[in-house]
């Protein structure tokens, strides 16, 4: 395993999550990372993805679903599922990064990630900056959940370098929270 992804696991062994909202954003910060570690060990590339491996992709979830169906295994190498990890990445990212704003400012509507953000800096959550990289996976992420027109051999608007950065800012934010729980602003929340 490479050395920077054993660096951010060594931060979570010392993190203290205490209540429900805090477990929740240090489980998927974990979750992203475990997933990136994964995604890199498979082999997953730096570079964009080339044209026609859509169609070998779907060749090797083929060979992959006859293999489960007449043998009861599942995957465990190939580039579908290193591409499958690198997903779950940036899923788990933008999950995290949403509740934990959510968490700091209490809110529970439906608004967009850049007005969550403004909340969060109108609250006590003064380490802005590691949630800035959230816009750029949130936009990866509606592009995967919502435009597959635009992918046609694999969302790769953020690039694994670029996801790295964005993991790191995702696991300090979430070890920032966590340090400076007293700054929360504590409202009543009505579960629905």
């Amino acid at each position: 395993m490479e050395t920077r992804f054993q660096d951010l696991a060594k931060q979570f062994t010392v993190m203290n999550p205490k209540n429900h909202g805090e477990r929740t954003a240090y489980n998927f910060a974990f979750g992203a990372l475990h997933a990136f570690a994964r995604a890199k060990e498979l082999g997953f590339p730096e570079i964009r993805p080339e044209r026609g491996t859509s169609k070998q992709r779907t060749e090797e979830v083929r060979r992959i679903a006859a293999n489960m169906s007449n043998c009861s295994s599942i995957a465990e190498s190939g580039p579908w599922l290193a591409g499958f990890y690198y997903n779950d990445v940036l899923l788990r990212c933008d999950v995290c990064y949403e509740h934990l704003v959510r968490y700091w400012t209490g809110n529970r509507k439906n608004v967009p990630a850049d007005v969550l953000i403004q909340k969060a800096k109108a609250s006590r959550f003064k380490e802005i900056k590691l949630l800035k990289p959230w816009l750029k996976i949130r936009k990866q992420v509606n592009i995967l959940k919502h435009r597959y027109w635009e992918f046609p051999d694999g969302p790769r608007r953020v690039l694994p370098s670029q996801a790295f950065e964005i993991v790191s800012s995702l696991v300090r934010a979430v070890e920032w929270s966590l340090k400076n729980r007293a700054r929360r602003v504590k409202r009543k929340m009505v579960t629905p």
